[in-house]
């Protein structure tokens, strides 16, 4: 896979991500009971795990996958 090709599928990647956040609020801004639970379940998980993993996995996965930048 080329640069160009990572560069793409990054921004790929991204985009979907951001699509699923948005869903996120909009469930708890105009879901019923049951959607606005699981959207506010889902983003305690994600704050958790962006707050406690996150910079760890990518502290490790830029060290063993290093790159150019490094």
């Amino acid at each position: 896979m080329s640069e160009n090709d990572n560069v793409r599928e990054a921004k790929k990647s991204l985009k979907s991500h951001i699509k699923f956040l948005e869903s996120l609020i909009k469930h708890l801004q105009f879901g019923d009971d049951v959607m606005r639970g699981r959207a506010m379940w889902a983003s305690w998980c994600l704050h958790r795990y962006i707050n406690d993993g996150l910079i760890l996995d990518i502290e490790k996965a830029m060290k063993e996958h290093g790159g150019k930048n490094d």
